[in-house]
């Protein structure tokens, strides 16, 4: 039932958000995916944002099993399927030979299948999430995603 703000301002841009609204502030009311584009100078910039309900207490993490980075819009990237009450976060993806193919602090956006700015081919890949909850746990989480290529 509360409400949040999100307040993407800059001096001078100008914003366009996912229900098409223009101000530089918009305010949450459910949960859901928000995005913003922001633009200045003719340089844009996009970043979202997943919003779930929860307790103080609740906390979750679940991720996916495969996904097509494909540049279709839909399951591009490889992040969680649901995270509630996660403080910090941290994926890794290894190859079948245990070589680090990715490192990242992104929860939203996660891994989007490359290495060295080539997509990875197609098949089976092993991940590795460290978290640290809002209760101040830390705790890992291993497994592995089916990675079917363009």
């Amino acid at each position: 039932g509360e409400e949040l703000i999100l307040d993407a301002s800059v001096a001078g841009a100008s914003y366009h958000w996912q229900d098409n609204s223009s101000n530089a502030v918009y305010t949450v009311a459910s949960p859901g995916n928000y995005w913003v584009e922001i633009t200045l100078d003719n340089c844009s910039k996009t970043d979202n944002i997943y919003i779930t309900a929860a307790s103080d207490c609740d906390v979750s993490l679940e991720m996916p099993n495969a996904f097509t980075p494909n540049n279709d819009g839909m399951n591009d990237n490889f992040f969680p399927v649901k995270a509630v009450g996660i403080h910090k976060f941290n994926l890794r993806i290894y190859n079948r030979w245990g070589q680090n193919l990715a490192d990242t602090d992104d929860i939203v956006n996660g891994w989007n299948g490359k290495f060295k700015n080539e997509y990875c081919t197609s098949g089976t890949y092993y991940w590795i999430v460290e978290y640290v909850t809002i209760r101040n746990e830390n705790l890992t989480i291993k497994g592995s995603l089916s990675l079917t290529s363009k």
